[in-house]
């Protein structure tokens, strides 16, 4: 039970967007995080694959070719866009961020595809349509200043969110999917996040608090820790429910103890896990 007071605001959620690929729905919500996979083989590969060095990417591996070039990425903006994504801001950065170098080589067909893709343990990469949406939601009030992710994941969502806000700090529980994000960021001149191995559920509180936070997997319930750690003001962008009845939920803080909710999109998350996998 949260201790706070919250408001529960009705919202209706914007016109679902039709599927762009085959996978992009299970069971009639957006399968953001357990899609089906590529290949075993290909998910294997990522499981094994070691961070990368520090040089950084060449202009070739930046802009890709094919299924990898920008005019793949064009493409996948103009599909969000349809399906109501209506931020040309976060479009614009979604079709400069190179998603494939975020993956397995392997799956690098797949990469500019509406669907999840797996980076290793047991977690994927988010649709870009989740990330899109998750991103706007995050910035529709005001650009928020200083912004926690919860869920470093592969790093593509840090990718999107560094190139929005001034100060972006970002905590993780997998200390190896961790460091190679770090590693991927790096290369591609994404020097500014700061990072956290640590328990999400218990968010940053030695940063707190913050104007925005982004969670990438979804808790049964909401953590207390998140909304003290937001700031009057700000905004939180997470999933939350029973697995199978998750909804993308947004709380603002308008007040020290009271806070206004909004239901949006149905989704499909995996769960927001505790405890620290160190490498």
């Amino acid at each position: 039970m949260l201790r706070h007071h919250v408001c529960q605001l009705q919202t209706l959620s914007p016109q679902r967007p039709k599927p762009l690929t085959s996978s992009l729905f299970t069971q009639g919500v957006f399968n953001t995080q357990r899609d089906e996979q590529p290949s075993a083989d290909a998910a294997e590969s990522r499981k094994k694959l070691t961070p990368n060095s520090q040089t950084a990417f060449s202009r070739a591996d930046r802009e890709g070719v094919g299924f990898t070039s920008q005019r793949a990425r064009d493409q996948l903006c103009e599909q969000l866009r349809d399906s109501g994504i209506r931020s040309e801001q976060v479009l614009q950065v979604i079709a400069s961020t190179p998603r494939h170098l975020f993956v397995d080589q392997a799956l690098w067909p797949h990469a500019y595809q509406n669907r999840t893709l797996p980076i290793g343990h047991g977690q994927t990469i988010s649709q870009p349509w989740v990330v899109a949406r998750m991103t706007e939601l995050l910035l529709a009030k005001k650009k928020p200043q200083k912004v926690l992710e919860v869920g470093t994941g592969c790093g593509y969502q840090t990718a999107v969110l560094s190139a929005l806000v001034p100060e972006l700090h970002s905590a993780e529980r997998i200390a190896e999917l961790q460091e190679r994000a770090k590693s991927v960021l790096n290369r591609l001149g994404i020097a500014h996040p700061q990072f956290s191995l640590s328990d999400g559920c218990w968010g940053l509180d030695v940063q707190a608090p913050f104007d925005g936070i982004l969670v990438t997997a979804a808790p049964v319930e909401v953590p207390e820790a998140l909304l003290d750690q937001l700031a009057v003001g700000g905004r939180l962008v997470i999933p939350a429910g029973p697995d199978g009845r998750q909804r993308l939920q947004v709380f603002d803080r308008v007040a020290e103890n009271d806070f206004e909710q909004q239901y949006l999109d149905d989704v499909a998350f995996v769960p927001l896990k505790s405890g620290v996998i160190a490498g």
